[in-house]
Parts: structure tokens; sequence; C-alpha cells
């Protein structure tokens, strides 16, 4: 398949994928915080699979704790990405994610020492100010940021931070091998959340009491669909140029917009999207700004 069509296909599923743990928390399952937990009944045989591909490849005790740690911060940053889920609008959220190359942009400058250019630093301001400006919320008489900032932006920087760390592994890292350490991160990461975060844990318990065998499926489809959507991002990575693919995988916002709408209309009582014109036009325009943003950074 063409490497254009896998970079857009990723962000779709993406997209998809946050729209459907948006229904998963507000109608299914109560105890939100146990999804992210979930994940570990994936990443086993995730790891296992892509172990047997890269042909029960080991990496040196350096870059496995780096791809490991990946996997790690990934959960953990889906813990603080649901806190923000359950507070906001999901197309909202879908835009302020990506302000993830601005925190990869400051960390790889003050970290890895890498220059900025004016090209990026205007990409950098664009970026700041759209997810500024669709943070602020009118409540009455009075602005404010939205209560989901503070917990989007943790999960940003957790996932920037992972990033960042796969910078530091060998460059001749195979496809397989980074999948299978990142699918042990992930397992460690959700089992570390298990055993030392008593509310995560107390969920999870309490979910997996409860739930019944269709949500359970939705909730095991649903983290499948998050791993195929990273999967064909590394496939489409190895076929073409990464900036590129970087740039097309910000048309999730779009795609976040529109799903936003359609799923509205169709399920209004689960998802609840403010469908006013004027919204609309903030939406898509800052949508917009934020792609730009995202174009001139990389």
């Amino acid at each position: 398949m063409n490497w254009i069509l896998l970079a857009l296909l990723a962000p779709l599923i993406y997209a998809v994928n946050v729209f459907v743990d948006k229904y998963l928390i507000s109608s299914k399952i109560k105890n939100y915080r146990s999804l992210p937990v979930f994940g570990i009944f994936l990443a086993v045989p995730a790891a296992v699979i892509f172990w047997v591909l890269s042909g029960f490849a080991l990496l040196n005790f350096k870059d496995s704790l780096l791809i490991i740690l990946t996997g790690m911060l990934t959960i953990w940053a889906f813990s603080f990405y649901l806190e923000a889920l359950i507070k906001e609008e999901t197309s909202l959220l879908i835009i302020l994610i990506q302000l993830i190359p601005v925190i990869v942009l400051t960390l790889a400058y003050f970290i890895l020492g890498e220059t900025i250019s004016l090209k990026q630093l205007f990409g950098f301001g664009l970026l700041l100010a759209s997810s500024i400006l669709i943070s602020i919320k009118k409540d009455k008489s009075k602005f404010r940021f939205t209560r989901a900032l503070v917990f989007i932006l943790i999960a940003d920087f957790l996932w920037a931070s992972a990033y960042i760390l796969v910078k530091f592994a060998s460059s001749s890292l195979s496809f397989s091998s980074l999948i299978m350490y990142e699918s042990l991160g992930v397992l460690i990461g959700g089992l570390g959340s298990v055993f030392f975060v008593s509310s995560i844990r107390e969920a999870f318990l309490n979910t997996i009491r409860k739930i019944e065998k269709p949500v359970l499926g939705a909730v095991l489809f649903n983290e499948s669909l998050y791993l195929g959507a990273k999967i064909i991002t590394y496939l489409a990575v190895s076929m073409g140029p990464p900036a590129l693919i970087s740039v097309l995988g910000s048309t999730q916002i779009f795609y976040g917009i529109f799903l936003g709408i359609i799923l509205t209309m169709l399920l209004p009582k689960v998802f609840k999207e403010n469908l006013s014109k004027q919204e609309l036009y903030k939406k898509m325009f800052l949508g917009a700004v934020t792609f730009v943003g995202v174009v001139l950074l990389t």
C-alpha cells in the first residue's frame, strides 16, 4: 500500500479511537480510570508476536531500557488523557493533542541541543496561540481555561518525552524490536499502575468484576485500534519521509471535527459536541492554524 494512504489512514483510526474512548467512559465504564490497564491484555500478545517476527532479537541494555520506558510513559499518559476526555469535548482535545510537536521541539532544544529555525519558531507560536484560544471557555460573563487543560498538557508532555527517548536509541533499531519492547513497557507500566496507584487498582478490580462481555470486547477492540494505528504509522515511516508523515498525521484534527459533528447528531446523549456555527467556525479556523503550525515545525 502507498505510504501516503497509510499516513492518512493512521490519524483516522486514532480519531475513531478517541471517540470510542469517549463513548466507553461516558456510557459503559463507570470507573474510567481502569481503562488504561486493559492495554496490558494486548501488550502481551503484541510483545510475543513481534519478538517472533524480529527473529527473537534482543536489544542491548541501553536501547531496551529506553524503549521500555517509552511504553511505560505512553500508558501513564493515557491515564491523564482520560481525565481530560471525561471533562471536555473530544474534537477539542484532539486539537490540544497537537501540542506534542511543540513540547518535542522544546525538549529537543534543551536536551538534545537541536537548533530551532525561524520557521519553526513561527510554527511554535501558531500552535501555542491556537491551543490557548481553543482552551478558553466562556462561563457566564467570565472567561476561563477548560478544566481539561492541565491533564492533557501532562499527557502531551509524557507522550513527547517518549518520543525523545526513542531519539536516544540506536538508529538501527528495527520496527519489530521497537513494537516488542514498547509493548513490554506498556505491560510493565500498566502493572505498575495497578500495584502502586490505589485509585486505578480499585477502579480496575471493580470494573473487571462487573464488566459485560460485549463491553469488554469493545474495550479490547478499541485497544487494538490504537495498536493498529501505531503499527500503520511505523510502517508509513519505514516507507516514506517521516517529516511529511508527521504532517499528514495532523489531519486527525479535521477527522475529529467531522466525526464530532456526525456522532453528536447520531448519539446526542453520548457525544455532546457544541454544534453552534460560532463554535464550529472557531474549531475549523483554529484547527487549520494548528495544522499550519505543525507543517512549519516539521
